[in-house]
């Protein structure tokens, strides 16, 4: 089958956000689009608009001790998400984890602990897939083989809703695909198809 369930799910949180964001702004009206799982990456005109004067973090910079680090994804690299969280990651989308000024000394070696999995590394990758809650990450610093430094740091997964024109070529790609899915799929057919949470465009208009 040429789309997969996590795809045909990931299009169902664009369009329920496509749809919300019609009628409410950045408020979803679908008791199934969790506020937990979804930020809406608002344009300075916009949070002016709404008024929204939190303090924000937008540059992926991680600084819970002595070791900093950067968090950042194809997207936030380039062009930062302002947010009101300490740390925002985004779910199905690789997170590179890179220390910042590492020591030179080739005696230090770092290790990072994400969900299970042990990397090794000034600069590592991992995907995140439970979004809605936060991740620890564990940074551990080793010298000669020997443990010097353990730090860790909590990670909010959250799904971002970014205009069109924001999105990689890939990424449209995969929208459209889906999209095309979502209004010629009833669903009826589209739930037996793809699983109990599939809505066809019958379902948002």
């Amino acid at each position: 089958n040429k789309y997969s369930r996590k795809s045909l799910t990931a299009a169902f949180v664009i369009v329920c956000a496509l749809a919300a964001g019609a009628l409410v702004g950045i408020q979803s009206t679908k008791e199934n689009i969790s506020s937990s799982h979804l930020y809406q990456d608002l344009s300075t005109e916009a949070k002016e608009l709404w008024g929204n004067d939190q303090d924000t973090h937008s540059d992926g910079r991680v600084n819970n001790g002595k070791t900093q680090f950067i968090a950042v994804n194809e997207h936030t690299r380039w062009t930062p998400v302002e947010h009101p969280w300490e740390h925002l990651v985004e779910p199905h989308k690789a997170t590179t984890f890179e220390v910042l000024d590492p020591s030179k000394d080739e005696d230090v070696m770092y290790e990072w602990k994400i969900g299970g999995n042990s990397y090794e590394g000034e600069s590592i990758e991992h995907t995140f897939t439970e979004a809605g809650i936060s991740h620890v990450v564990e940074l551990i610093t080793y010298e000669g083989g020997n443990p010097v430094l353990h730090e860790t740091s909590e990670m909010l997964c959250k799904y971002v809703r970014r205009e069109i024109r924001n999105l990689t070529s890939h990424e449209r790609t995969q929208f459209f695909e889906a999209m095309s899915v979502v209004y010629n799929t009833s669903t009826s057919r589209g739930k037996h198809l793809y699983g109990a949470e599939f809505k066809g465009i019958e379902y948002f208009i």
